[in-house]
């Protein structure tokens, strides 16, 4: 996490195990990221997102805080759940298109349903990934401190409004 300066949220709800589900600026989060020059999320229009965050030091609903995560987490998340089903894509649909054939059938049909199986592995795969590296504690977001703590019953934002939850 030593990449990451940390962007600003607003802890939205607290979350069994540790945990808490934190509201930040889309557009906020770039302003720190090693690729923020190249990467569309950056020119985006601000707005809400959420995010599930250890909270390992207590941070309550309707605490300003900061959020560390390390950018490699980012480009991993990236590559899992893109290039991984675009690859399976290709891939299926090369395969089709030259393993593929027999009597009757459309020569471009072959190509298709291998797209599509690829397709399908493409995103087990990316989910399996995902499950996996989800459990890693060291490239989940933590709450690394509180900047503003809210008063019992507050409910200040400190972005731009009150928290809400995504739901």
């Amino acid at each position: 996490m030593e990449d990451c300066e940390g962007i600003i949220g607003v802890v939205a709800e607290e979350l069994p195990g540790g945990k808490a589900l934190a509201r930040y600026r889309r557009n906020a989060a770039c302003g720190s990221c090693s690729s923020a020059e190249g990467c569309l999320m950056s020119a985006m229009e601000a707005v809400d997102a959420f995010v599930e965050v250890r909270n390992e030091i207590g941070a309550r609903v309707g605490d300003r805080v900061q959020i560390l995560w390390d950018d490699s987490s980012f480009l991993l998340t990236a590559f899992s759940f893109y290039l991984v089903p675009t690859l399976c894509v290709v891939f299926g649909a090369l395969t089709g298109y030259f393993y593929g054939g027999g009597e009757g059938v459309p020569a471009n049909s072959w190509p298709i349903a291998g797209a599509f199986a690829g397709l399908g592995i493409g995103l087990l795969i990316a989910w399996g990934l995902g499950k996996a590296l989800s459990g890693e504690k060291e490239r989940s977001p933590v709450i690394a401190r509180i900047l503003d703590r809210a008063e019992v019953g507050e409910q200040h934002g400190g972005i731009d409004n009150p928290p809400a939850k995504p739901y």
